[in-house]
């Protein structure tokens, strides 16, 4: 799946999930060092997943982050910096993602 990131320099702000690249099977496209778990689920009809859990992973917020799925329509994120100096405008179409991390 492509995952477009969306940076200031060194600090990563969001991270874009298009709709259209969704792979078959289970596809992270969050790294092990975010501290949001994303991925996407692409299975047919009666397809059982084994039980599992989470490992324990200590994590410390800094930032409040959102996700947001588009489900119908079109939508322009404005991503800004933490100094509020605008760094992209990004247009998401009906099934794309938005992660915004800082």
């Amino acid at each position: 799946m492509a995952r477009e990131e969306i940076r200031d320099g060194d600090c990563l702000l969001a991270i874009v999930i298009r709709g259209q690249d969704w792979k078959d099977g289970l596809d992270f496209i969050s790294s092990e060092q975010d501290f949001q778990q994303v991925g996407t689920w692409s299975y047919n009809k009666g397809k059982a997943l084994q039980a599992h859990r989470h490992l324990t992973t200590p994590r410390t917020a800094q930032w409040t982050q959102e996700v947001v799925y588009l489900k119908q329509g079109r939508l322009r994120a404005d991503i800004y910096s933490t100094e509020k100096r605008l760094v992209a405008s990004v247009q998401l179409i009906a099934g794309d993602t938005i992660d915004t991390i800082k």
